[in-house]
């Protein structure tokens, strides 16, 4: 076989491998069997080797290398903010009218609006693009200087290698271990891991790219803090370009005009959010509307504000277990 037919066959592998990693990771679904896969991959490392050429979105290159003396230091292109925490509905409530008080002091910006998203926790990861190509992974460290971990990120196979997009560009989202793959790890390991915050954590922060490709973590993105040649009007639209490059985004993703749209969540939007109930659990879904309902009306009326009464009951009526407390 030729030089340029070995070339085209690994082309051909690498898009099959490639493929069938998205589908499997993404959909939980795959056409090819772990014989196939496994064939293909032997066969796509062999080329490798006869022709001393490896692709830059090649497989191989997910397979955790030597380990590392230590990490280098990485600075950002754009600063990474910290979030906050809010412990109650009504600590939400109150970071909104501060949002809200900035604007109308600043002038001449629009209203704001909002998006609500899953907050995953595990650790964050900022990635670098530039000319399509991954070309760095850091960790978060101070905001502005952080640990630079490209070998231990290029494992995670939810980390697209190369993207559409050939400019430079910088997002940040959070590297994590799912608890079915925590439990499948802990069945087998020597020194069982204690969570999945931990567990992605450590496995990101470890020398050993290798132990980090041992724990098949996923990874999950909601900012881009730095692109060249572009601007999004809304979050929705930054979302909606970050999946068409490739990179996983929340699968739970609600756009909001106002704070008062909380009122409009209803019981069934709760059981869809949390993916169905069984019948005898349906009363938490209940409960879960109507906290939210009640941190809203008591923040109304702490305040003064005027509101539609009808919209808050004062017993939903609707499980008899919501009652049993």
């Amino acid at each position: 076989m030729s030089e340029t037919n070995d070339l085209q066959r690994m082309r051909e592998l690498i898009d099959k491998l490639n493929e069938a990693s998205r589908r499997y990771y993404d959909q939980n679904e795959s056409d090819i069997s772990d014989d196939e896969w496994d064939a293909m991959y032997a066969e796509l490392r062999g080329l490798e080797k006869k022709t001393g050429e490896r692709m830059a979105d090649s497989p191989t290159r997910r397979v955790g290398g030597a380990v590392m003396e230590g990490f280098e230091q990485h600075r950002h292109i754009a600063r990474l903010w910290s979030m906050d925490k809010a412990q109650s509905e009504e600590e939400i409530l109150a970071w909104a009218q501060r949002c809200e008080k900035q604007t109308n002091d600043a002038g001449g910006l629009p209203k704001n609006s909002y998006c609500v998203e899953y907050k995953l926790d595990g650790l964050t990861v900022n990635l670098t693009y530039d000319g399509g190509k991954l070309v760095q992974a850091a960790t978060r460290g101070n905001g502005e200087i952080g640990e630079a971990i490209l070998p231990q990120a290029m494992t995670i196979r939810t980390i697209p290698l190369t993207i559409p997009f050939t400019g430079r560009m910088e997002v940040q989202g959070e590297g994590i271990m799912r608890l079915s793959e925590l439990k499948k790890y802990n069945e087998t390991a020597a020194e069982p891991l204690k969570n999945a915050r931990n567990a992605a954590a450590g496995a990101l922060r470890n020398l050993d790219p290798q132990v980090t490709a041992s724990r098949h973590l996923d990874a999950f993105f909601y900012q881009i803090g730095y692109i060249e040649g572009r601007s999004f009007e809304t979050q929705q639209d930054m979302l909606a370009f970050m999946k068409e490059n490739g990179l996983n985004i929340s699968p739970f993703v609600r756009p909001a005009q106002t704070i008062e749209e909380a009122l409009a969540v209803t019981n069934k939007q709760v059981v869809d959010a949390l993916g169905g109930l069984p019948a005898y659990k349906l009363h938490c879904s209940v409960l879960a509307e109507e906290s939210i309902k009640s941190a809203i009306k008591d923040y109304y009326d702490r305040r003064g504000i005027e509101y539609d009464h009808s919209k808050f009951p004062e017993d939903c009526g609707s499980c008899e277990s919501c009652r049993m407390v």
